[in-house]
């Protein structure tokens, strides 16, 4: 079997945000069983990966001129074309299925990863013949929609409201030309059903290391870490929410106390408030030793969509981690309080369960150990997500679904 896979971006090993990590993992044992092949646009950071990963995967890259927008292009966008890929890219890819559909239609399946890429469904639908599957990394109107409460007025707010007038409709929409759609929970699922999306639909598990040995929490560490791609608003908006509302009374209590922010690329907003106590690391190679060396996890997220790798990826470690409805989303409902510490937007109530974590080594160990008997109970990789892709892939195929 043959199998198109389109995105913005070519994973590769070293990649440096969940998104690319799960596409690395998922593309890579895909490998194993079938024949596996990428469409992406040419750029430095995807050359850099076809240089490096060619040797399993054929990456194919369509030449594109970048433009940088200026703010009337980005309203016009907004509302026009409100799923978030700039303009020249889109237009690249869509040059390619027009001119080239031979190219498309040597394989068995087109797979389109990330709902910003959802505009070439219409294209393939009309130029090829083959079945379309889109891959949805979170329900993107979603996280519009939560942009905007969060915003404060600004030329970005705008461009968000002028987003969320048409966007729950335009990806629905899109869905439901596709042949069969993917997500990462249960949640996002009934989100899509509830919106109006009646293609078939299943959902596939995160790709996260779940590692032979877990944190000690019974360490004298006293280390909150808060771990992920920190370009992203979600994440260093998050990150200066805690340090401006719930920081204080934590390092006040202890001044021992110090507060890891791991991912790369943040930024400055982010990088003043640096100090003793506050470490702003960037980018690192391996995140395993912060885990490890971490005594609570927190994820305090406001924004954003779909279930967050990097909290999986704590909860594997056996570490009690405190977060929002926005970072528990996907995994467990609001009201499960044994595999999270603290599931809440209330700054009074996540203040209030660290300093309790910090002083109780049983009640991190009991958390902790919760968290990865969840995550063993509930996260089997090759199972819940290739196998079950490769089913998939084989039904559509020999049923010759087709709009």
């Amino acid at each position: 079997m043959k199998v198109l896979y389109i995105t913005p971006f070519v994973p590769h090993k070293n990649i440096d945000h969940a998104g690319g990590y799960f596409l690395y993992k998922y593309l890579k044992n895909m490998s194993e069983q079938i024949q596996v092949s990428v469409l992406s646009v040419e750029n430095e950071q995807n050359l850099f990966a076809k240089s490096n990963e060619s040797d399993w995967l054929d990456i194919n890259l369509v030449r594109s001129k970048k433009q940088k927008d200026n703010k009337f292009t980005k309203i016009y966008n907004a509302y026009f074309n409100p799923l978030d890929m700039p303009s020249w890219q889109i237009k690249a890819l869509k040059n390619k299925i027009v001119t080239d559909s031979e190219f498309f239609n040597s394989f068995d399946i087109i797979e389109v990863h990330f709902s910003q890429l959802l505009p070439l469904a219409r294209v393939l639908k009309q130029h090829t013949n083959r079945p379309l599957v889109s891959f949805e990394h979170d329900v993107y109107f979603e996280s519009v929609i939560r942009r905007v409460e969060q915003a404060s007025f600004s030329n970005e707010k705008i461009i968000r409201i002028l987003q969320n007038f048409k966007v729950k409709r335009i990806e629905t929409g899109i869905l439901n030309m596709t042949d069969y759609v993917f997500a990462f929970s249960k949640k996002d699922i009934d989100t899509l059903s509830s919106a109006g999306v009646t293609t078939l639909k299943s959902y596939l598990s995160p790709a996260i290391e779940i590692p032979n040995q877990i944190s000690d929490t019974s360490n004298e560490n006293k280390n909150i870490t808060f771990v992920g791609a920190m370009q992203r608003p979600e994440n260093y908006e998050a990150a200066i929410w805690f340090l401006e509302e719930v920081w204080d009374e934590i390092v006040k209590s202890d001044s021992n106390v110090k507060f890891y922010v791991v991912g790369a690329n943040p930024p400055k907003k982010l990088l003043n408030y640096a100090s003793e106590n506050v470490i702003i690391t960037g980018f690192v190679e391996d995140l395993d030793e912060y885990y490890k060396e971490a005594s609570i996890i927190v994820a305090p997220l406001l924004t954003g969509a779909g279930v967050k790798f990097k909290v999986v990826q704590a909860l594997s470690y056996g570490l009690p981690v405190v977060t929002t409805p926005v970072g528990a989303e996907g995994i467990v409902n609001e009201n499960n309080t044994s595999v999270f510490a603290e599931i809440s937007f209330d700054k009074e109530k996540i203040k209030t369960k660290i300093l309790a974590l910090l002083q109780d080594k049983e009640l991190r160990r009991y958390y902790g150990e919760n968290s990865r008997k969840w995550i063993e109970d509930n996260y089997n990789f090759e199972k819940n997500t290739i196998s079950k892709a490769i089913d998939i892939y084989s039904s559509i195929k020999e049923k010759g679904m087709k709009l």
